[in-house]
């Protein structure tokens, strides 16, 4: 009796090996056939084309923008599970201004478009510029500008208008934000003389690097192939990377992590995190009292999420408390990257659209 009971467990033992065996491999064939599953965050590597940014002292605190009048690229490369793959790879023009060129702007602009890098476009590259508006039938009879910068927050975006006013007079002013940038904090600008892709001396621990802006796209990919192979990542850990299990694995930790360590799912009604950039809101709004606010939702509130997150939550309700003109541009999981956390182009000619009904005058 006793040694049959031990048969059965072995067999159980054998049967649920073979389950799980059987499971794992139809997950890593569903993973191989099915999804880019490969992207992992230190095997991505970003580029600039040479000298791309410098910092502007003109207004109260100093900030950065694009270099005048140049042409600039970026891209973005990643390893998946043989080779190295090109997830953007944007070229732009900047305007006078340093900023996304969005035509010919003389003493005044109808609207300045005030946001952080999904107004700017990264991931899917550069959406409001002077080719895209020339398309639509009601914005290109405006004079718009794109105010957009990676990294901004409320409180740069005022920077970014008190530059503006310098130089121009804003007749409106509508904001593109997500609530990640009530949190952000003071004016930045860069330590230009120190940035690799300036000075094309990069270390490994830079996340931009140089390259020249007609480089190819082999020659990009063959340097992020070798940047890979120069990174302190173990052939262990490159190997169980390349699984989809794996993979899996990650994005539980990733989702448990967001639920209950991530302050922005936690139930709470603090807003001094939010305050000072909610003040530079109240000031936006003092001086521009037809101010417009376009509320994005971000990555980690949609596909498997699906549901706000705390700090959009609260930013959400002031906005309403204190009577703002707010709408909503949502978009789904499809309209993201597939990991980075930016629009991609189907993402960004959604947020066009939303944009463009936003500036649109209301008939009477």
């Amino acid at each position: 009796m006793y040694m049959k009971k031990i048969s059965l467990l072995v067999k159980a033992i054998q049967l649920f090996s073979y389950i799980a065996i059987t499971s794992i491999l139809l997950v890593e064939a569903i993973g191989f056939f099915v999804f880019d599953n490969r992207y992992n965050w230190d095997l991505r590597y970003l580029y600039y084309s040479q000298d791309p940014i410098v910092n502007d002292l003109s207004t109260s605190k100093p900030f950065w923008k694009y270099k005048p009048n140049s042409k600039i690229r970026f891209v973005a490369t990643y390893q998946n599970l043989f080779s190295m793959n090109v997830e953007y790879d944007c070229t732009f023009n900047s305007n006078k201004y340093g900023f996304i060129d969005t035509g010919k702007v003389d003493d005044n602009v109808n609207f300045l478009v005030l946001g952080d890098s999904f107004t700017e476009g990264h991931g899917g590259c550069p959406w409001l510029t002077a080719e895209a508006l020339l398309q639509d039938k009601h914005l290109s009879n405006s004079k718009i500008l794109n105010g957009g910068l990676q990294g901004a927050g409320i409180l740069q975006f005022e920077q970014v208008l008190e530059y503006f006013e310098s130089e121009l007079d804003i007749e409106n002013i509508i904001i593109i934000a997500i609530s990640n940038d009530f949190k952000r904090g003071d004016a930045f600008h860069w330590e230009t003389n120190t940035e690799c892709y300036t000075n094309g001396i990069c270390g490994k621990d830079d996340s931009w690097h140089y390259i020249p802006i007609d480089s190819s796209k082999e020659a990009i990919l063959s340097f992020s192939h070798t940047r890979s192979h120069d990174s302190d990542i173990s052939f262990f850990d490159r190997l169980i990377r390349r699984s989809f299990t794996h993979r899996l694995y990650s994005e539980y930790q990733t989702i448990y992590k967001a639920f209950y360590n991530d302050q922005s799912f936690q139930k709470h009604d603090d807003m001094t995190p939010y305050m000072k950039n909610l003040e530079a809101l109240e000031r936006i709004k003092f001086k521009y009292p037809n101010l417009k606010i376009i509320l994005v939702n971000q990555r980690d509130e949609v596909g498997l999420f699906s549901q706000k997150n705390r700090d959009t939550e609260l930013i959400e309700k002031y906005l309403k408390t204190k009577k703002y003109n707010v709408g909503w541009c949502n978009l789904n999981a499809s309209d993201y990257m597939p990991l980075d956390g930016h629009p991609n182009n189907q993402g960004y000619k959604k947020l066009f659209r939303c944009l463009s009904n936003t500036a649109k005058p209301k008939l009477n």
